[in-house]
């Protein structure tokens, strides 16, 4: 038996040796043109074969890119078109003849199975993303006779571990060799003068790099995220490092910068996380922007005495500095410098410090004591926030506003004088500060922010001088103490006119308020929804009445509320004088401040007389006359300082009263009101009267002294406490909306 299968295996064999070597060739699956003088065939064992001469001007073979395994291109080919190769994944080997001088942008990106390739002698340049993403590639030999490296040209090569790159190269283009992740070793040439964007990005198994005596620049990105790169020699002859040139190299311990340099740019050593010590040049007169930021193992930092700037971002996240001496020369900090040090636990803050930016010590949680000797006008928004172990701060005088969130959070913070100065605290500028006791609000402020002191469960007291004759500030803006739940006592101005939504909300402790006015005052204030604490809370007012001479006076309550309403004033020595006789102008007056004061541009008097208003009634006049409420004589005066009757002041009340109203009383006002003198009073004030009494805004005389008013006196003068009841009364029913 094993005789015969021998015979019958040797009978094959010799069949075979008879067969045409042609039987045993690849079959041939698509074939073409791809160029003048040109043609391709794809055989079924995927060789791509490309013979003929000149330019390559299409490739037809994409669509069949992954059946590609292999491409032959003959000699006489003198150019590869670009994207002809672009995502074969599938091929593993190339031959190129040298008498190829140009390839494409993108040839061969993305060739992941390409584990080598042999680049023709003639070749000058490596086009952009040629080699891109050919992850297999182990090695790569670029040809004595470049000179240019273009975009990307040999970018996120992972395979690759070791590049040579030639003398001959003048241009260059940017992240050449980035995010070749296997790469450990480079050659630059001696001739380099500058190290292009992004070159060796993301190389993070890059260990050293020598850097050529010709440097003089480091483009942005040039060398970030170069993790294991454990150590850098700048050349004493670089001028300039860009951008984000060392960004991420964590494994960086020390950085040493040459004197000499001219400019560094933006977060060069950022997040360099094991870099613990750094030496600027003493020519460097700043720390430029971000230059160390989220260095959280920097511990210690030298630079000249004599810098003047210190620019944003440049120590933000070093969570190892424990201290930093700020120069007395600097001038200009900027936003979140310091941001994030959280080891950081005193600081000075120089007094030539025109301008600290925003955020400055933002999240500087182990941050206990600030001298804060700046003559800044401000305290910028952020500049403490979360500064939660803060203790002590003295702000200087020449501070006149705090910005938003600026101590937002300091939870540590037991008091703070705000100086007299200041006139603006904005929005949550201490919100959270759950140690502070106590608060002392300057009557300077004009402009006070929502949830100033909000969430501040420690405060117990509160001074609100927030409002004074002058004017300032009015209103109590929302969330002002909101949770304050120890809040026990608060003192409020009398100025203030309105208190907005949940100001108090959650003082649930409240149990006194003080306010310095009135009650009629108090009661005047708009208060809105969510401050019930007010309403709990036992009320103190500092004074009685408004005027000194007004306690006996059977109108005090209407003066009380005239004045806190702004219709009366009284006199410099504190009085009101409420038995002194009114006249035209000071009535006129009373009903023009009960309407606000309206704007008068543009009106003119031309009575006889003009000369003889006050300059304190004249605007009030000008809008009477003009509204017909009052008029002036027949001989063309006005009369000013005559005195007013009653049926007078009844008659122009009324007039205000129909123009506010826009029409008619009913005939059931106009009735007469039953005075037993009522003939006496004159046709022209007879409806006003009667309409006037019939409301219950003016009253008779109690001639019989039964409790009701029975007698008018229509031409009797009216004294400022009967004004000052009567227009109270018609802004009460005005205002009423009957």
């Amino acid at each position: 038996m094993k005789k015969k299968t021998l015979g019958l295996i040797l009978a094959l064999l010799m069949v075979f040796s008879l067969l045409p070597a042609s039987a045993f060739a690849a079959n041939v699956v698509q074939s073409g043109t791809c160029g003048d003088n040109m043609t391709w065939t794809l055989d079924d064992e995927g060789v791509l074969t490309i013979t003929g001469t000149g330019k390559m001007k299409f490739y037809p073979w994409l669509s069949y890119g992954k059946d590609i395994k292999s491409v032959v291109i003959s000699d006489g080919v003198t150019s590869i078109l670009q994207y002809a190769f672009t995502g074969f994944t599938n091929l593993t080997e190339i031959s190129i003849p040298d008498s190829v001088a140009w390839i494409g942008n993108y040839a061969f990106a993305d060739c992941r199975g390409l584990e080598s390739i042999t680049l023709p002698k003639s070749l000058t340049s490596i086009s952009a993303h040629m080699l891109a993403g050919c992850t297999g590639l182990k090695e790569i030999n670029l040809p004595s006779g470049i000179e240019k490296l273009g975009d990307y040209a040999i970018s996120g090569c992972t395979g690759l571990k070791e590049v040579t790159i030639p003398e001959s190269i003048t241009s260059w283009g940017e992240y050449i060799f980035s995010n070749c992740t296997s790469l450990e070793k480079v050659s630059l040439p001696s001739n380099l003068e500058y190290i292009p964007s992004g070159m060796f990005s993301g190389c993070s198994a890059l260990k050293e790099i020598s850097f050529p005596s010709t440097i003089t620049g480091i483009g942005k990105h040039s060398f970030s995220k170069c993790a294991s790169l454990t150590e850098i020699n700048l050349p004493s002859g670089i001028k300039r490092v860009d951008d984000y040139a060392f960004s991420g190299c964590t494994g960086l311990t020390e950085v040493i910068v040459p004197d000499g340099i001219e400019r560094f740019g933006n977060y060069v050593f950022s997040d360099c996380t094991n870099l613990k010590e750094a030496s600027l040049p003493d020519s460097l007169k700043l720390i430029p922007y971000g230059i160390f930021s989220g260095c959280s193992g920097l511990s210690q930092v030298t630079f000249s005495n004599e810098i003047t700037l210190i620019e944003g971002y440049s120590l933000s996240g070093c969570t190892g500095l424990k201290e930093f001496n700020i120069p007395s020369s600097v001038r200009t900090i900027g936003e979140y410098a310091f941001s994030n040090c959280t080891g950081l636990k005193e600081i000075t803050i120089p007094s030539r410090v025109e301008n600290p930016g925003n955020g400055l010590f933002y999240g500087c949680s182990g941050l206990e004591k600030v001298n804060y000797l700046s003559s800044s006008s401000s305290i910028w928004p952020y500049t403490f926030y979360g500064c939660s172990n803060l203790t002590e701060i003295t702000i200087p005088s020449c501070v006149c506003a705090i910005s938003n969130y600026a101590f937002y959070g300091c939870s540590g913070l037991t008091k703070i004088a705000i100086p007299d100065g200041v006139w603006s605290i904005d929005d949550y500028a201490f919100y959270g500060c759950s140690g502070l006791t106590e608060i002392n609000i300057p009557d300077s402020i004009v402009s006070l922010g929502e949830y100033a002191f909000s969430n501040c469960t420690g405060l117990k007291k509160a001074d609100v001088k927030l409002a004074n004759i002058s004017g300032n500030i009015k209103e109590l803006p929302s969330g002002l103490f909101y949770g304050c739940s120890s809040l026990n006592s608060v003192s409020i101005s009398y100025g203030i006119t309105k208190i907005y939504s949940d100001a108090f909300a959650g003082c649930d402790a409240l149990k006194d308020v003080y306010f310095d006015g009135t009650d009629m005052q108090w009661y005047i204030i708009e208060v809105e929804p969510g401050n019930e604490a007010l309403g709990n809370a036992e009320m103190h007012f500092a004074i009685d009445y408004p005027f000194t001479d007004i306690a006996d006076s059977g109108y005090r309550d209407y003066i009380s509320l005239g004045q806190a309403l702004g219709i009366v004033n009284g006199y410099p020595d504190g009085t009101f004088r409420p038995n002194s006789i009114v006249t035209r102008a000071q009535y006129i007056t009373m009903l023009y401040n009960m309407c606000c004061k309206p704007d008068v541009s543009g009106l003119t008097l031309d009575f006889k007389d003009t000369n003889t208003i006050s300059g304190s009634y004249l605007n009030a006049v000008k809008w009477g006359v003009a509204l017909g409420i009052i008029n002036g004589y027949g001989d063309n005066t006005f009369r000013p300082n005559q005195n007013i009757t009653r049926a007078q002041m009844a008659t122009f009340s009324y007039r205000l009263m129909k123009l506010v109203i826009g029409g008619e009383p009913d005939a059931g006002l106009k009735a007469d009101c039953g005075f037993k003198d009522s003939a006496s009073i004159a046709k022209a004030y007879k409806e006003a009267v009667n309409v006037m009494a019939n409301l219950g805004i003016i009253t008779g005389f109690d001639t019989d002294k039964d409790g009701v008013g029975d007698t008018f006196r229509p031409n009797a003068t009216a004294n400022r406490g009967q004004a000052a009841t009567i227009i109270v009364r018609v802004a009460a029913y005005l205002g009423s909306g009957e």
